[in-house]
């Protein structure tokens, strides 16, 4: 369990860097569609960085 929530994170926090690297690159184009891309990359980097209920004992 512990190795399945280390890939989870992995893989959401690289998929939060590209879609944000991409949203920079398409703002120019289309502020609505970078934008969006933009903020959908930093909610998955949050997922990626949050603490795992499983690390709390309280």
């Amino acid at each position: 369990m512990n190795l399945y929530l280390k890939i989870r994170r992995t893989l959401l926090a690289i998929l939060g860097w590209f879609l944000i690297i991409f949203g920079i690159y398409f703002l120019p184009r289309g502020i609505i569609e970078g934008s969006t891309m933009i903020l959908i990359g930093l909610i998955f980097l949050y997922y990626a960085l949050k603490k795992s209920p499983i690390h709390y004992k309280g």
